[in-house]
């Protein structure tokens, strides 16, 4: 399997992680990276499965209109707890999709899921798309269900992207509030 993280296949799939706190490391985008290493992580990591039904109906509108294919190779940024990831990998199999967040306890929920739902065509990387080597690629695909509006430097991190796309070819497929404060969930 993809997953990068030894502990899943040792751990019991009964039950998710357990929450703990987590230091965040240095990134370009630390003020975020303290958000959702902590309050914020935790609070979606709790609320897990009710923000994803909330949220499901705009990721799949973006998944609709991108059409992934079997085959693609696909990165989902800012993946969160990773059910766009997954849901994501069911489409492209045997391609592969590669989830990136800053949030390490969200992350350990991920791979818990994927385990779960024997996603092996899946990986979780903590990263930030805005300085960070990006994982894997070149992708098909880059998608994000309300990730991207969080990138303090927006340029950056979408040259950043554009740079690990097939060239010619790759597509990006996201979707997000108009700022952090038109957010319902921060505003």
């Amino acid at each position: 399997p993809m997953n990068d993280a030894p502990s899943v296949a040792a751990r019991s799939v009964a039950s998710p992680p357990s929450r703990r706190r987590y230091g965040a490391r240095v990134t370009a985008n630390d003020e975020q990276a303290k958000i959702w290493n902590e309050s914020a992580g935790d609070a979606w990591v709790t609320h897990a499965d009710h923000f994803d039904a909330t949220l499901a109906p705009f990721g799949e509108a973006v998944i609709d209109r991108v059409a992934p294919a079997a085959g693609h190779r696909v990165i989902d940024i800012g993946c969160g707890t990773g059910a766009t990831t997954i849901r994501l990998a069911s489409l492209v199999a045997p391609g592969t999709v590669t989830g990136v967040d800053l949030s390490v306890p969200m992350l350990a929920v991920a791979r818990w899921r994927a385990a779960v739902a024997d996603a092996d065509n899946v990986g979780f990387v903590e990263c930030d798309v805005q300085s960070d080597d990006i994982a894997g690629g070149p992708y098909d695909l880059a998608f994000s269900r309300f990730g991207v509006m969080f990138f303090s430097d927006p340029v950056a991190a979408f040259s950043r992207i554009a740079d690990r796309l097939v060239a010619g070819a790759g597509r990006l497929g996201f979707v997000c509030f108009q700022s952090p404060m038109e957010n319902p969930f921060i505003g």
